[in-house]
């Protein structure tokens, strides 16, 4: 009998990047200074203003009337290329500052302007609330000290539920205004990508030349993207309706609000051992693992990697996922199991990609032997097309 195979495809945020969504770190961080900022034109002849959202305030020194095209220049330079940094830079030296409203994760963001990704921003909600415990997590709490340790960290909880309300509505606007305006098309989009995806899900054809093979997309992403674009190819004659399943693991950008998975997600660091020994409930609301319980995705997930029978092997396919510290519990089962027979990268930036994901996958195995072992070798050939913008 000839065993039925299995493929994961693990979708990431680099995906809705090549798609023409300005979904990274950078885009939101700067579109959220200019929604602050506002209309400019209003300001012009105004030397001191201050400005605030929910994570950051924004003040303009005495005397600086040059502000506000400054403002405009720094939005254009953006536009064309240039990097946060130099937004940042373009406006301290014009007298506007950013700072964060209470310190802590708002600090860490506001002077985190180097190319960062989101995995950098998960990873500062945890720095800000070990910067509030300190490192000696053995020493005697008493009840006073519990006490003052919850009031710091609920000032941290909050700064992070409302970055993340931000980055919701941030998501929402944009993919809502990239349809609108006809800056991507999903139906264009498939076009695009019809070749990719039917090489990707038909290429286990079995001794017949039928596919009855199974295969998961676990999309990564916020934005409606991929689900758009798995409708159309259970549309296709290359691939069964019924062999093809999709989860949205970290949930959708909605116009209620909370429908995103947003946090820190690896239990097994030190970082987290460490808050976790201190018995504070309050100190592990943001970590994201804990989320996945309020949704079958994560279910659905883990049935399709279990083995039922020896041989059912799946191979995994990482396509814009930067395979990060923040997400391995629940990448490194899927990764390191038994059942899990190679690992195929995909990178739009050569071997420097590759060599990027591989240190971080490292973090998840035993040993470099295993590791190497399950990756497939480097192909400069696979690597998601780059689509560009209308």
């Amino acid at each position: 009998m000839e065993t039925r195979k299995r493929k994961v495809i693990i979708i990431g945020n680099g995906f809705d990047i090549a798609c023409g969504l300005p979904t990274r770190y950078e885009d939101f961080m700067h579109a959220s200074i200019m929604d602050c900022i506002g209309d400019v034109s209003k300001y012009r002849e105004m030397d001191e203003c201050s400005f605030s959202n929910s994570v950051f305030t924004i003040k303009t020194g005495d005397g600086w009337s040059n502000w506000p095209q400054s403002v405009m220049r720094a939005k254009e330079e953006f536009q064309d290329g240039k990097s946060l940094k130099c937004t940042i830079d373009i406006l301290k030296n014009s007298g506007v500052f950013l700072s964060s409203k209470d310190g802590g994760l708002g600090e860490l963001m506001v002077n985190m302007v180097e190319p960062v990704n989101w995995l950098n921003i998960e990873l500062a909600y945890l720095q800000a609330l070990q910067s509030v415990i300190g490192y000696d997590s053995k020493k005697s709490l008493n009840p006073s000290i519990v006490s003052r340790l919850k009031q710091k960290v609920q000032v941290i909880n909050i700064e992070f539920n409302n970055l993340k309300a931000e980055l919701e509505r941030y998501i929402l606007k944009v993919e809502n205004e990239s349809v609108r305006d006809g800056l991507i098309s999903y139906e264009s989009i498939f076009e695009s990508l019809r070749g990719f995806f039917k090489r990707l899900l038909f290429d286990y054809p079995n001794s017949d030349g039928q596919n009855d093979n199974r295969y998961l997309i676990v999309d990564f992403n916020y934005t409606s993207t991929m689900a758009e674009l798995v409708k159309r190819m259970q549309c296709e004659s290359f691939i069964g309706k019924n062999q093809l399943s999709y989860v949205q693991i970290h949930g959708k950008a909605s116009e209620k609000g909370g429908g995103i998975i947003f946090g820190f997600g690896n239990d097994q660091s030190k970082s987290y051992q460490e808050l976790k020994e201190l018995e504070i409930p309050e100190l592990r609301e943001g970590m994201k693992s804990l989320s996945y319980s309020f949704s079958g995705d994560y279910a659905k997930l883990k049935d399709f990697t279990s083995p039922f029978w020896r041989d059912d092997l799946y191979d995994v396919h990482i396509i814009g996922h930067s395979c990060g510290n923040t997400d391995q519990t629940l990448l490194k089962p899927i990764l390191t199991s038994n059942s899990c027979r190679r690992i195929f990268l995909y990178n739009h930036d050569g071997e420097k990609g590759e060599r990027a994901k591989l240190l971080n996958l490292d973090l998840f195995f035993n040993s470099q032997e295993e590791l190497l072992s399950k990756v497939d070798k480097y192909n400069s050939e696979r690597k998601l097309p780059q689509l560009i913008r209308n």
